[in-house]
């Protein structure tokens, strides 16, 4: 644990987030705004109910931001449920925007009855069935190898769900943040 956090560690973490806001400011004062609204996003967890509401609340929030909201939106934290329809929502905004802000206006759109799509059935199986008689299962990641277990089956039928736009890896976002982009088109 202490190779983990460190004096060293600490300071480049700090450097790393002054140069992400410090852009994240800039493309403010470009457009002529010196003072514009800094957003804090933090989800409950709930499982598949905070995935919908915390979906459709982000929607709504983005409503009355124009669908500017992740534009104001410089860190986001949450657990769970609301974490995941974050993520999504975060994922669309970045990659489909203008489908996203299409589907904004309507209640019934099919990002938001994917994130109340059923998640559990597939573990219960993978859980019940592979991690009980059939764990011998697995799978390569590059020089990784896993066990087809109950999060390989949630993985799984979450990328279905949401029609694989979360099957990414945390190095994907690397850049945009860095860059400070709340979009692809940023």
């Amino acid at each position: 644990m202490e190779d983990q956090v460190n004096d060293s560690l600490l300071a480049h973490d700090i450097k790393n987030t002054k140069e992400i806001l410090d852009k994240w400011k800039l493309r403010w004062t470009e457009q002529g705004i010196e003072k514009p609204k800094l957003v804090l996003l933090n989800v409950s967890g709930g499982g598949l109910r905070s995935c919908v509401f915390s979906f459709r609340t982000l929607q709504m929030i983005d409503s009355v931001y124009q669908g500017n909201l992740m534009h104001h939106t410089a860190f986001a934290t949450g657990s769970s449920g609301g974490m995941i329809s974050l993520c999504y929502y975060r994922e669309l905004f970045l990659n489909h925007y203008d489908t996203l802000m299409k589907a904004d206006d309507n209640i019934q759109n099919r990002f938001l009855q994917n994130m109340g799509k059923d998640m559990l059935n597939s573990m219960i199986f993978s859980a019940t069935v592979a991690d009980i008689f059939l764990n011998n299962q697995q799978f390569t990641d590059g020089q990784y190898h896993y066990v087809k277990d109950r999060a390989w089956a949630w993985e799984g039928q979450l990328n279905e769900n949401t029609k694989g736009i979360l099957d990414k890896r945390l190095r994907d976002y690397e850049k945009p943040e860095k860059e400070a982009h709340s979009y692809g088109g940023d």
